[in-house]
């Protein structure tokens, strides 16, 4: 979870859909959109959808991820983790900034505002904007504190790491702050974009680690319960 380009270090959060929920809510997300666990790449049918991002929580032994030999799509919102542990917001901010499009956001919230100034900016210059809010700093470490297990301390290195998988003009895309761009993976649709992501993460993550068994996928999708 951590990244070493910066002095700052946040509390890492928890792989818990209910407090990734309300923590999306709290960052300006509307209550209709919620995060799920996938249990089983057998179990796909029982996520809801439409999916809109799929987030992975893995252990980082070595770079799993290969750098992408296939263009970028244009529009893919990329933005680097500078911050220890701050993985799982980064995360956060992958999978909503690249579907405003298609979800709501209240506006003046944390994720109206922050995409909305930083939608032009580079990579590197969106970590910086991520760094100096006071707002995020705030709601990160208020949630990092819930959860099930009791929470690390800022300082100490954690072997996880969250990454995003999109879809972006019909491309699978992994947004992961720790490299220098996004990995393009092939071909998708929105419709398929959790079996492609799963097909990857088993591919990819799994098949490479076949005795680690934490591993976490977790899914974007629009809240049923919720008209």
């Amino acid at each position: 979870m951590s990244q070493q380009n910066n002095n700052k270090h946040w509390i890492p959060l928890e792989s818990n859909p209910q407090v990734l929920s309300h923590y999306l809510h709290k960052l300006g997300v509307d209550e209709s959109v919620s995060i799920v666990d996938v249990l089983s790449p057998e179990l796909l049918d029982l996520v809801p959808r439409p999916v809109y991002a799929v987030i992975l929580l893995y252990p980082l032994k070595e770079k799993t991820a290969k750098e992408s030999k296939l263009t970028v799509p244009d529009q893919v919102y990329f933005c680097k983790q500078t911050i220890s542990n701050a993985c799982g917001t980064v995360a956060l901010v992958h999978a909503v900034s690249n579907n405003m499009h298609r979800l709501v956001c209240k506006r003046d919230s944390f994720f109206d505002k922050f995409h909305r100034s930083t939608l032009h900016l580079s990579p590197d210059e969106r970590a910086t904007c991520l760094e100096q809010s006071a707002e995020l700093d705030a709601l990160h470490a208020e949630f990092a504190q819930e959860g099930q297990s009791q929470a690390p301390l800022e300082n100490e290195e954690i072997d996880l790491h969250f990454v995003t998988f999109i879809c972006q003009q019909e491309r699978l895309v992994l947004l992961d702050g720790r490299l220098e761009q996004p990995i393009v993976y092939g071909s998708c649709t929105e419709e398929n974009l959790l079996q492609e992501a799963t097909n990857v993460i088993q591919q990819e993550f799994m098949a490479k680690d076949p005795n680690e068994v934490r591993f976490n996928i977790l899914a974007v999708v629009k809240n049923d319960s919720v008209s």
